[in-house]
Parts: C-alpha cells; sequence; structure tokens
C-alpha cells in the first residue's frame, strides 16, 4: 500500500514492482473522470512508481551497455565511447547520458576489462531504493553526488570510517519521503556539520569574490551582482530579513517605540556584537539598583506586549529580556555566559591607525567596501528601537552552541538562516557581542513559566530557538525568526507556558497542527512528530532533519 498526505509527503509503504507491472496497462490506458479525488491521487502516485520502476530498469541497461561499450563491443557502429553510443542509440542529450552512466557506476558493481577485478557496488542503499522504484533518477543523482563528498571526507581522514556509508542510509531513507530539493538542503546541511571548516573561504577567494558590484542601468533598472560571508549574511538578515517575514508584527514594534519615547520601556535594539564574561552573577549582586532598574522595564515592556497578562515575576528577570547587543549562546550543559552592557554603539568604521599607532593598510577592494557599508548600516540599524519585532523578539543575531565548543573552537554551531557554522566562527561574533546565558536543563534558568502567561515570554522564546532552531515540522525549512510557539497541551486545555509543552512552528503548520490529529512528544531535546493514521497507518514518528542535519546519524541505526 501507497500513502501519502499530499503536501507533507509522509512514510510510504511501497507496493512490489510486480504488482505495479501487472496493473500497468490500466494505470496507463483507463480514463481518470470517474474517479474520486482520492483514488485520482493515489493513481497519480502509483503511475509515478511504475515510472520509477522503468527509470531503474534505463539505469540497469545503461550500466550493462557501458560496460560492453568499454570492452570494444560496439565499436563498429562508430561510437566513440559508452556516452556517444546511449546518446546516438535513444536520442537523448549527452547530459542526460553521462547522468545514467554516472548513476549506474556508483549503483552496480564495476568490472576492469584489464585486471577482471571487480569494484563492489559504491552506494548499495542507493541502488535498492532506485530498483525498487522508491526514488527517481533525479532523487538518486542528489544522493550519489552528496554521499561521494561525505565519502572524500572520509577518504582524507576528517571524518570517522564508516561515515559515508551511515550517510548514504540516512539520506536514502528520508529520500523517500521527501522532495529532491529538501533532501538536498538536508544534505548540504549535514556535510556543513560534518565539516564545518571546510566551506570557510580563503583570503584570495574573498579578495576575489566577496563584494556587491552594480551593472550599467538597463531601462531603468540596475542589477546587483556579488557574494557575501555566511557571517555577514546573518547580520544582515538579522537587520532586514523582518521585511521578509510572512508574519511580521510593524504593530509591536511601533508600539515598543512610543513607549519608548514616552520613557516606559528601554526599546534598546539588538545587535550582533559583544564578548564573554564568566562573572556576571556576581556583578548583578554587586549591583542591585541595576537589577531593579532592569526589572521595571521589563515589566513595562511585558505591559506594552502582552496586555492583561499581569506582570512579570521575579524570576523571570535572570536572563535580561533587553541587551543593548546580543548573541544567545545555548550550552547544553556548564557555566553561563553574561551580559555585558555597552552603553555607546558599537563603531564598525574603518580605522587608518592600529591602536599601535602604525598605519593600517586597506586591502579591501571597492566591492568589498561597499558590501561592509551595507553590512555595516544594518548592524547600526538593528541597535534602534525602530525595527519592528521579528518572530516575538528585537532583531538580534542568535548562535546556538554548547559552552566547550564556544570556549575550544572546535565543532559546530548553528545561526538561523544558516545552519551550521564552525564554532572557531562564533567565536569570533562572541569577541564583540554580548552573550545571553540560555543553558538549557540548568536548575538557575527559567524553563516553565506555568499558567502564568499565556503568550510565551522572549526568555522562553529564546530557549525555545536554541532547541529547535526552527520549524520543527518535518519537511519544513522556516527559519526561527518566521516561526510562532505552539503549545502542545492546548493552553485551554489545561497546557503550560513551557520548554517541555512548547514547539516552533511556522504559521502553515501551526494551523495544521490545530486542525488535524498530528501528536507532538519531545525526546532528548528533539521534537518528534506522529502522523494521523490516515497519513501514515502505522503512525511511525518523524522529525526534522533539516534544522538538526546531525540526526541523520542516528537514521540508520534507528
Amino acid at each position: 500500500m501507497e500513502s501519502s498526505n499530499g503536501s507533507d509527503a509522509g512514510t510510504k509503504e511501497f507496493a512490489p514492482p510486480t504488482e505495479l507491472l501487472a496493473e500497468a496497462s490500466s494505470l496507463v490506458l483507463e480514463g481518470w473522470g470517474a474517479l474520486s479525488d482520492s483514488e485520482a491521487s493515489t493513481r497519480l502516485e502509483r503511475l509515478e512508481r511504475l515510472s520509477r520502476i522503468i527509470d531503474g530498469a534505463k539505469i540497469n541497461g545503461a550500466a550493462e551497455l557501458g560496460f560492453r561499450a568499454r570492452a570494444g563491443r560496439y565499436d563498429t557502429g562508430g561510437a566513440a565511447n559508452p556516452t556517444a553510443l546511449l546518446r546516438d542509440l535513444l536520442r537523448i542529450s549527452p547530459q542526460e547520458a553521462s547522468r545514467r552512466l554516472a548513476i549506474a557506476d556508483a549503483t552496480h558493481d564495476v568490472l576492469d576489462n584489464l585486471t577482471l577485478n571487480v569494484t563492489p557496488t559504491k552506494q548499495p542503499a542507493v541502488a535498492k531504493a532506485l530498483e525498487q522504484g522508491e526514488i527517481s533518477q533525479d532523487m538518486a543523482n542528489t544522493l550519489i553526488r552528496h554521499v561521494d563528498q561525505v565519502q572524500h571526507l572520509e577518504d582524507g581522514g576528517r571524518v570517522p570510517e564508516g561515515t559515508a556509508a551511515t550517510v548514504e542510509a540516512s539520506l536514502t531513507e528520508i529520500a523517500t519521503q521527501y522532495a529532491p530539493d529538501y533532501v538536498d538542503k538536508c544534505a548540504n546541511r549535514a556535510i556543513n556539520h560534518l565539516d564545518p571548516d571546510g566551506n570557510k573561504p580563503t583570503e584570495g577567494e574573498l579578495l576575489a569574490k566577496e563584494g556587491i558590484t552594480f551593472s550599467r542601468p538597463r531601462r531603468g533598472l540596475m542589477a546587483i551582482h556579488g557574494h557575501i560571508t555566511v557571517a555577514d549574511y546573518e547580520d544582515f538578515m538579522t537587520a532586514f530579513g523582518t521585511a521578509t517575514n510572512p508574519r511580521a508584527t510593524g504593530d509591536v514594534g511601533t508600539q515598543q517605540a512610543a513607549a519608548t519615547a514616552d520613557g516606559n520601556s528601554s526599546g534598546t535594539g539588538s545587535t550582533p556584537l559583544a564578548s564573554i564574561d564568566v562573572s556576571a552573577q556576581e556583578s548583578s549582586a554587586q549591583n542591585p539598583t541595576s537589577q531593579d532598574s532592569t526589572a521595571q522595564k521589563s515589566n513595562a515592556r511585558q505591559d506594552a506586549l502582552f496586555p492583561n497578562q499581569g506582570p512579570m515575576p521575579d524570576w523571570a528577570h535572570e536572563v535580561s529580556a533587553e541587551p543593548t547587543a546580543s548573541t544567545v549562546a545555548s550550552a547544553a550543559s556548564g557555566a553561563t555566559a553574561p551580559i555585558k552592557d555597552t552603553e555607546e554603539p558599537a563603531d564598525f568604521s574603518f580605522r587608518p591607525f592600529d591602536q599601535n599607532g602604525e598605519i593600517n593598510f586597506d586591502r579591501r577592494t571597492r566591492a568589498q567596501k561597499l558590501l561592509h557599508a551595507l553590512v555595516d548600516c544594518g548592524r547600526k540599524l538593528a541597535q534602534l528601537s525602530e525595527l519592528p519585532d521579528n518572530g516575538g523578539l528585537k532583531p538580534q543575531l542568535i548562535v546556538s552552541v554548547t559552552l566547550e565548543d564556544l570556549k575550544s573552537g572546535l565543532g559546530t554551531a548553528h545561526v538561523p538562516f544558516s545552519g551550521d557554522i564552525p564554532a572557531s566562527e562564533a567565536r569570533r561574533i562572541a569577541c564583540d557581542c554580548n552573550v545571553i546565558p540560555a543553558v538549557l536543563g540548568s536548575d538557575s534558568d527559567v524553563l516553565d513559566y506555568g499558567r502564568s502567561f499565556r503568550i510565551v515570554p522572549e526568555n522562553l522564546r529564546r530557549l525555545l530557538i536554541s532547541r529547535d532552531h526552527g520549524c520543527a515540522f518535518p519537511g519544513c525549512d522556516r527559519p526561527a525568526p518566521w516561526t510562532e510557539a505552539h503549545h502542545i497541551i492546548p493552553w485551554s486545555e489545561g497546557g503550560k507556558t513551557s520548554l517541555e509543552n512548547s514547539v516552533l512552528v511556522c504559521s502553515r503548520h501551526h494551523h495544521l497542527l490545530h486542525r488535524s490529529e498530528w501528536g507532538i512528544k519531545i525526546e532528548q531535546g528533539y521534537v518528534y512528530f506522529t502522523p494521523p493514521i490516515s497519513i501514515d497507518p502505522l503512525q511511525r514518528p518523524r522529525r526534522n532533519y533539516y534544522h538538526h542535519p546531525q540526526g541523520l546519524l542516528d537514521v540508520a541505526a534507528a
């Protein structure tokens, strides 16, 4: 039996190829008008499966003809190589012929014509799925390309032995559930997670590519071209990304700006720049007046954003809701990192002399200077209180990283729009920015607001971002600023506003959860969704691998 929920593909029970081949004539020749909606979608799905089985047979044939062509058995026909043979025989493009042969080489045993040595199939899991019609040629090509990248890392000793086989099995498993573009995104993030330093540009690449350029005007329009580093892209989207948020709340920012003008709220913006200090609690204890002031400002902000919710309790001020500049370091365990307030806005301008009085030569190209000026404008704008809230928070770059990785510079960190980055890059960001502690599971952090608040407060939302990284629904790639907090047990039914009872989902999937019977559970820090019986009769839990690519390493074992 094959089942699907349409827009959100589910785990499928595939019919045997022989069953589909037996009914091929009826699937192809019978009319569609008398079919119900369910019957029509099921028939189209089975037709697609049938075409994939045929595609798998085509790959088998390409593998066999490629072997015979390399042995010289088709030389009399004038074909110079296997690609030319398939091109002339099947009347397909050379690119399509080469693609089929590449898939065949990765999914079949290869016999050396000289030594007669047989090289086993490189990717057996992909080969089996392709032969059974569970994946398309397009999907097979995507899987082979990414598994080859992981195999290259394994051959170079950059990842443990056996990682490529694990990633192949994991990607093949989710490839039977999702479209190629989503699998491609998950695979890219998985590779970035495995080898975060492999994508760092060199100084030469930065000089050659980084920056923005403008074309000559054409019909009143000018094209913009360029390259930007991941760190600068995150800064840019932090400031300007609110304009692209499908759930932008400009009225909230307006209310806060008005409250600031009246002196009822701090209204201080955020920018991704500052430093780490492990003595914040001592500093707060020595300055109780500052604590009281912070509590008053937070209460004013709470009243402006969430009226009729009551005052914010004292324990909710352990983490400041209004940093001058903030990056959140989400640690799985260990000591907390404090907030260092900065009175003056950060200065990003270029200085002609360094701290020793030596001339500071600026080797940047004009394109780089233009780009850096644009990004700096965004950073300065993020310090103001004019920008609206984005995803329930003032614009701020939230970097999730364990405390150990932040200190050592090894491992990975997570940023909202780009996924995993090297922990060393997170250290660079932390050198110039305030760090707000979000130590999951620590007794000193507020993880449960009980029934005091219906709307998720800012401190709890930061923890949700650190855990979920974006929309947690399977197959969704919406970043955290575009999400809403959903109560697993509804508030109206006695559900608490807590980390264990909340999950980040985008607006579309938020509405889906409220009108359908999807189940949600949280295990070991990951959110699992159980589909209704109509989608998956076995109701197998599934999770989001786009925001948590490290989970791909666990799929095969499961």
